[in-house]
């Protein structure tokens, strides 16, 4: 009888670059709620016609040059 391990098949790991991308994406949403300038400029571009999505994706791209 050959044993074989299936422990591959049940970890529940999540790839290093998503954990990255989950802590972008919550940390921006939480500087937006918390810095008036940031939510202002926010509510600005949204009323513009721009999505919130769009703006929080350049709230991401301002936020990663501090971290480097």
């Amino acid at each position: 009888m050959v044993f074989v391990s299936y422990t591959y098949l049940t970890r529940w790991d999540v790839h290093h670059m998503a954990n990255k991308k989950y802590n972008l994406h919550s940390g921006s949403l939480t500087a937006i709620k918390r810095d008036k300038g940031l939510k202002a400029t926010t509510k600005r571009k949204v009323s513009e016609g721009k999505s919130r999505l769009s703006v929080l994706n350049a709230v991401k791209n301002k936020s990663s040059g501090f971290c480097e």
